[in-house]
């Protein structure tokens, strides 16, 4: 199962993008659809305490949403990507995706929240 779910973020990711390197996304509702059926269960993993399982859904979900105009939502799953990392213990990656955030998505409330977590990671 864990193989599957795997492949189809892989995939969603890709198709996020386009064999054309564009936004295709924007112009399948069903593949945003998808995305934001796999962000709340990945967001059901950390509740769930699984930071690890869900560590590895954030990636392609933060592509699919910046490539479908979601910018706030793609700011979401890179904080909780940084959230996971942080609960791994994996404290260099967790200041580096929270970092992440804050830069590319400075005007996001999840970007508030990184540069909250990172200040207390100093």
């Amino acid at each position: 199962m864990r193989n599957t779910a795997a492949l189809s973020l892989a995939c969603l990711a890709a198709l996020a993008v386009g064999c054309s390197g564009g936004p295709v996304v924007r112009d399948r509702p069903e593949l945003l659809a998808k995305a934001e059926a796999e962000f709340d269960a990945a967001v059901e993993m950390i509740v769930g305490l699984q930071y690890k399982a869900a560590s590895a859904k954030f990636p392609p979900l933060v592509h699919a949403f910046d490539a479908a105009g979601r910018p706030a939502r793609a700011a979401e799953a890179g904080f909780w990507l940084g959230y996971c990392h942080e609960k791994l213990g994996e404290i260099d990656k967790a200041r580096k995706q929270y970092a992440s955030v804050a830069r590319r998505y400075p005007d996001a409330r999840a970007a508030e929240r990184a540069r909250a977590r990172l200040a207390r990671l100093e």
